[in-house]
């Protein structure tokens, strides 16, 4: 029942995270919201050659993501980990509801001068002086 792809499994994925984030498992369980010892059950699971693979729910899977500091899609694709705190931002963001996204979208670009085009952007008393 083991993939034996190129491709990292999500054992291999939780246990790099739980590495770099220097965490243990409990911990790591406890952050997510879960229960303190599901982190180290499902990597015995994984273990057991007997067993097949568990296959977390997608609930789950962004509750690991949270305590394991990256993002449910890292879990699923294998893709580079996003730092924490693009986690965290990723996260709250998905968590606002609809009519809410595109009002925190207007306040992250408004405090992003440089995301704005030159048009957009305020002219200061001082270049407004010289195009005169």
């Amino acid at each position: 029942m083991r993939d034996n792809s190129h491709q990292m499994s999500l054992a291999d994925l939780i246990r790099e995270r739980l590495r770099v984030t220097g965490q243990k498992p409990n911990a790591a369980s406890k952050r997510a919201g879960l229960n303190r010892d599901y982190i180290g059950d499902l990597l015995e699971v994984f273990d057991d050659e007997e067993l097949p693979d568990p296959n977390p729910r997608r609930d789950t899977l962004v509750k690991l993501a949270k305590g394991l500091e990256c993002t449910a899609q890292y879990l699923v694709e294998d893709s580079a980990p996003q730092s924490s705190d693009e986690a965290e931002w990723l996260y709250l963001y998905r968590t606002l509801p609809d009519n809410e996204r595109q009002r925190a979208k207007n306040v992250v670009v408004a405090l992003l001068p440089s995301l704005k085009s030159d048009s957009e952007k305020p002219r200061t008393k001082r270049a407004q002086k010289k195009s005169s």
